[in-house]
């Protein structure tokens, strides 16, 4: 990224992210950030382990092996992201309504990026913890920060795309061709 690119995405005006409704979606998007990373991850590392079983002499017996087991992880990428809707609407929607609140006077975008993503981490960090999940605090973190953060990124674009839209709407149109002659 150039520090022209920088320096304009740190430019972007905070989109208001208040509502519990808008809240809500982010928790929702959340989610849907969450699987898609997971998704991506899981598919890199299947391949990855395809790859080194084919090169390591294996044959496509090792590769249908790994095959099974990546189709037994889409069963767990799916069991987890159903459980992991509980704890996000119990925890997220007040959280985010707190981070948001707590973020009123920042008023750039990446700074409601970064709180919504270091909250996320935090609190992906002690649910598993609490919820007594073997997963490593580090993975957590990084899952919260990258599920919390891009939902919030996500939000905050499509806030921006819906207010150009009302504002269009409610802007009186002016046919060409009398605008031209006035």
């Amino acid at each position: 990224m150039t520090a022209a690119a920088i320096r304009r995405a740190s430019a972007i005006p905070a989109a208001e992210i208040r509502s519990l409704g808008a809240i809500g979606m982010l928790n929702v998007r959340c989610l849907v950030v969450l699987a898609a990373a997971n998704v991506t991850v899981g598919a890199a590392a299947l391949a990855g382990s395809c790859v080194v079983s084919l090169a390591s002499g294996g044959g496509l017996d090792a590769v249908e092996s790994t095959l099974s087991a990546g189709g037994f992880a889409v069963e767990v990428l799916v069991f987890a992201l159903l459980v992991a809707c509980i704890p996000i609407a119990v925890v997220g929607v007040p959280a985010g309504v707190l981070t948001s609140r707590a973020l009123r006077r920042v008023s750039r975008e990446w700074g409601h990026v970064l709180g919504f993503g270091l909250v996320g981490a935090a609190l992906a960090v002690v649910l598993m913890q609490a919820g007594g999940m073997g997963t490593a605090p580090a993975w957590a973190a990084l899952e919260g920060l990258v599920g919390a953060g891009g939902a919030r990124w996500w939000s905050g674009i499509s806030y921006r795309r819906d207010e150009r839209e009302r504002v269009a709407r409610a802007a009186p149109q002016v046919h060409p061709a009398v605008g031209a002659g006035s």
